[in-house]
C-alpha cells in the first residue's frame, strides 16, 4: 500500500489491477489501473505510481490520475516483489534467488537491474529514506523476517 494526500493505493493481484480509494474510505476504486500481471505492491511520488509485476517481470508506472500507464518501464526484472521510491529513483525487491535490489532513475532510465546483490535475503518489502534502502526479507533460506539496510549511495548491505 501506499498513500499520499487524497489517495490510499494497493495493489489488487487477483484482479491484476491497482485499486485506490479516498483517505476517509469514500471512492472506492478496486480497479482503478488495470491490465497488469501479479502486481505486488505499489509506491507513490507526486507525479507517478509505480508497481512490480511478479510474473510479468517488469516494473510499470503510470500518472496519478491513471493515465499514461507504461506497463514495462522497467523490463527483464527477476520476479519483482516490493517497489519504493525516492526523489530520483524507483527501486524495486527482486524474489529471485540469489536476491536483488534494482533501481532506475523514475522515469526508466538507467537501470541497474542489479544494484545490490542481498544473497539468500528476498526482498520482498522495501523502504527509502534520504540515507538507506531498508530491505524486509521474506527468505525461506535463511534469516527470514529480517530487516538490514544499504546505503542509497550503494555499498555493502548490512543484514540485521
Amino acid at each position: 500500500m501506499a498513500v499520499n494526500s487524497t489517495y490510499i493505493y494497493w495493489a489488487n493481484e487477483s484482479a491484476g489491477a491497482i485499486g485506490r480509494a479516498k483517505l476517509d474510505g469514500t471512492a472506492v476504486e478496486p480497479n482503478f489501473i488495470t491490465g497488469i500481471t501479479t502486481p505486488r505492491g505499489v509506491a507513490v511520488t507526486p507525479t507517478w505510481i509505480y508497481w512490480p509485476s511478479l510474473t510479468g517481470n517488469e516494473i510499470g508506472r503510470a500518472n496519478l490520475d491513471g493515465t499514461g500507464k507504461t506497463l514495462g518501464l522497467v523490463t527483464g526484472v527477476a520476479s519483482p516483489c516490493s517497489v519504493a521510491t525516492d526523489s530520483g529513483h524507483v527501486y524495486w525487491g527482486s524474489g529471485a534467488t540469489p536476491g536483488f535490489v534494482g533501481r532506475a532513475t523514475l522515469a526508466g532510465g538507467l537501470q541497474e537491474r542489479e544494484w545490490a546483490n542481498l544473497g539468500s535475503y528476498i526482498p520482498c518489502g522495501l523502504a527509502v529514506n534520504t540515507a538507506n534502502v531498508f530491505v524486509a526479507n521474506f527468505g525461506f533460506i535463511s534469516k527470514a523476517h529480517e530487516i538490514g539496510r544499504l546505503s542509497i549511495t550503494g555499498g555493502t548491505f548490512q543484514p540485521s
